[in-house]
């Protein structure tokens, strides 16, 4: 979620060269066309189909969006608290939308878009927004910074994977582990 906080505030960020900004959201529209258009991505597999995994490329996608949330930690200090507040705001509001939107098409909930992990989501973005507050007051020394924000990160991780896995225990049984295991040993040892 903080790469969610940060990322457009570096798009935000009036200190950051215009030409650094352009670069790094052409880089992002690219790899958002790469997902979304089946030709681009089958270019980017060697006109190969892949097999289980779609999008092999997507970890340059979030080193990408890594980079650009580190050179935004570098001017965190200068945002304020309302842009904050703002993007936290609609954040939420995205997150509700979507949410009712998923149930209006589909009927259903989506994996993760529930409602608890709606007020999850929103526990960890009021955290992130006080962690960075903080950062800005400078009301703690370095090693509680990065105590904190570790401990965040893991929580975070950690929650929105039992979300994950819990819905997984719903949608897949034991015997469809079974079968599908049976069927790659066959594929796999013949």
């Amino acid at each position: 979620l903080l790469s969610l906080l940060l990322l457009p505030l570096f798009f935000g960020n009036k200190k950051i060269p215009v030409k650094k900004r352009v670069f790094f959201l052409l880089c992002l529209l690219w790899f958002v066309c790469l997902f979304l258009i089946e030709p681009l991505n089958a270019v980017m597999h060697a006109f190969d189909k892949p097999e289980m995994f779609a999008h092999r490329f997507s970890f340059v996608f979030s080193f990408l969006i890594t980079v650009i949330c580190c050179e935004q930690v570098l001017y965190i200090k200068k945002v304020s608290s309302k842009a904050i507040c703002i993007l936290l705001a609609g954040y939420l509001i995205l997150f509700g939308v979507c949410r009712v939107l998923y149930l209006i098409v589909w009927n259903e909930e989506y994996n993760t878009n529930t409602l608890l992990a709606f007020v999850l989501n929103a526990v960890f973005f009021a955290a992130w927004f006080l962690v960075i507050r903080q950062i800005k007051k400078r009301k703690w020394d370095a090693v509680t910074y990065r105590v904190i924000m570790t401990f965040l990160v893991m929580a975070e991780l950690g929650c929105n994977a039992a979300l994950c896995m819990s819905r997984m225990e719903h949608e897949l049984t034991k015997q469809d582990v079974y079968e599908s295991w049976n069927v790659l040993e066959e594929n796999t040892f013949q």
